[in-house]
């Protein structure tokens, strides 16, 4: 499976750098944010299963989020426990923080 590729520096990044720098994740949108291990830019994402989507939030009647890029990575997966949210890839958990 190829990395996923930063849409702000065009460059591949390595996933589990990303996941342990989420700097937060919303359950209202399923998505969070956190900066590309590359460039340090902030990237909007979400975590489906098997599979990280890139993109952005925006607000249509309510706020959604849009991929404009879906990576396979086979084990990734989003696991919600009330309001605890974490993204769990080959078995490593990665625990990412409520919205700022």
């Amino acid at each position: 499976m190829p990395a996923p590729l930063c849409p702000r520096c065009q460059q591949p990044f390595d996933l589990e750098p990303f996941l342990r720098g989420v700097t937060g994740y919303s359950v209202a949108t399923n998505s969070g944010g956190g900066p590309c291990p590359r460039c340090h830019e902030t990237l909007e994402f979400r975590v489906a299963s098997g599979a990280l989507e890139i993109g952005f939030t925006y607000w249509g009647g309510s706020l959604h989020f849009d991929a404009l890029s879906v990576h396979r990575v086979r084990g990734l997966r989003l696991v919600l426990s009330g309001p605890s949210v974490k993204a769990v890839l080959n078995g490593v958990e990665f625990p990412f923080p409520g919205p700022a």
